[in-house]
């Protein structure tokens, strides 16, 4: 299986310190969070993603296997405003474009 980065954009509720009885109440109390993960499952209540990935061949990390590593977050689905998928295989080996030289 080839990795998969998955950037996430989504709203999810926050907490706020309110020990001052003069403190205002939000208007809002959700907050947007930007994450870029590993995506490791998938199913129709939330997305899981890994913040590392440890290839099967750390020689050679286009090689398909591996596994997750350590830290690990789970996303409901209903709070995901964007999402977009990148193939890692796809990142590596893309070349840059090439630039004119400059006489």
């Amino acid at each position: 299986m080839s990795a998969v980065l998955v950037y996430i954009h989504w709203r999810d509720a926050c907490t706020e310190e309110a020990a001052d009885p003069h403190t205002p109440i939000s208007a809002d109390p959700l907050v947007d969070l930007y994450e870029w993960g590993y995506l490791i499952a998938e199913t129709e209540d939330a997305v899981s993603l890994s913040m590392e990935w440890i290839p099967a061949n750390p020689k050679n990390v286009t090689e398909p296997g591996g596994k997750p590593g350590r830290f690990r977050l789970h996303i409901p689905v209903v709070n995901i405003i964007e999402r977009r998928n990148f193939d890692v295989n796809a990142l590596l080996t893309a070349k840059p474009p090439r630039t004119k030289r400059k006489k």
